[in-house]
């Protein structure tokens, strides 16, 4: 039974981790596809239009 949970808990986080949103760039104002994963744990993005790297503020 406890291999079953571990194995479906690892699905989900798979699924999370390969999740994308469109997240909207604070310099240029673009939006482009980010990690849901990257967004939630607030680590650093990179604009793919103007190259600039940036945190999502919650």
């Amino acid at each position: 039974m406890r291999e079953k949970i571990m194995s479906y808990l690892t699905a989900i986080m798979a699924f999370l981790k390969k999740s994308e949103a469109s997240t909207k760039c604070p310099i240029c104002n673009k939006y482009s596809s980010q990690s849901v994963s990257k967004r939630s744990h607030g680590q650093t993005m990179l604009c793919p239009y103007c190259k600039s790297l940036f945190i999502k503020e919650k």
